[in-house]
């Protein structure tokens, strides 16, 4: 769940906050370790972004994001409170809309100590192109990098080299603005191969996601 929500703050800057709230669900990999399910870590963004748009047709915003050791379960979150600095940068043009954002965490002297720290980045760009009757064609891959993995890289069964550090996505997919009765909503699904990922985890992954529009009248 990801709600965003603009504050008007003045008549040059808006606030603009993201929260992420993962629930989470994991089927029985293997027989005699049963699935579990539960809450991951909550993050909150906040980003300050100036009500004008930028010189290039540029819009912008950025500030803090932390995340708060809420999991429920201990392979669903970190077990620390990280903080950071975020940013997003989109511009639109024609049927293009294209950009990034960008942070990254680092833990604070807070939760398990025998937890690992963190250092954590993500990068996710996004190119979306219009199509009519309200489709298009999307890619936002999730990239992540876990920087304190510093351990020699091993070659996998598949001659993959992997240091576990990176998970790079490549793929995308298709979706289309709908109505839910007067509610807009944004509707896509994209798939994504991983060129980069840790030695024991998936090769591929899939994204579904409905986003509820509540547009200022």
């Amino acid at each position: 769940m990801k709600p965003v929500v603009p504050i008007p703050l003045s008549r040059d800057w808006n606030l603009i906050t993201r929260t992420i709230i993962p629930v989470i669900q994991t089927p029985e990999l293997v027989p005699g370790i049963n699935g579990t399910s539960g809450l991951g870590d909550i993050q909150e963004s906040l980003f300050f972004s100036p009500t004008k748009v930028g010189l290039g047709g540029i819009i912008w915003g950025a500030g803090p994001a932390i995340s708060a050791p809420t999991a429920t379960e201990p392979i669903y979150g970190t077990g620390k409170t990280s903080i950071g600095p975020t940013l997003v940068v989109l511009k639109s043009q024609g049927p293009w809309l294209f950009g990034s954002l960008a942070q990254n965490l680092w833990s604070v002297e807070a939760g398990p100590k025998e937890r690992p720290a963190v250092n954590q980045m993500l990068l996710q760009p996004f190119v979306n192109y219009n199509l009519p009757h309200k489709w298009y064609l999307t890619s936002s891959p999730i990239i992540t990098a876990n920087w304190y993995l510093t351990s020699s890289p091993i070659i996998t069964a598949n001659w993959k080299l992997d240091d576990g550090r990176w998970l790079v996505p490549v793929g995308g997919g298709v979706g289309k603005i709908v109505r839910f009765g007067k509610v807009p909503v944004n509707v896509y699904g994209q798939f994504f191969g991983n060129a980069e990922y840790p030695n024991g985890t998936s090769k591929w992954s899939a994204r579904f996601q409905m986003q509820f529009l509540f547009p200022r009248k």
